[in-house]
């Protein structure tokens, strides 16, 4: 798949992304759920893949 963005569209997408991430790292560090935090941590991981495929136009 294929994404065409602009350079404003991909400094915004990269702004939702940290913010999204420091978040849910938020959540994660006050959360006592085992199951839930193996999810959080799957979601960060995504995250993560994101933007780093953003940062480098992949």
């Amino acid at each position: 798949m294929t994404l065409h963005i602009n350079d404003e569209e991909r400094e915004f997408l990269l702004h939702l992304l940290k913010s999204e991430h420091i978040s849910l790292l938020d959540e994660l560090h006050h959360t006592e759920s085992y199951d839930y935090k193996q999810m959080l941590k799957q979601k960060d991981e995504l995250l993560k893949s994101l933007k780093s495929k953003v940062e480098n136009n992949e």
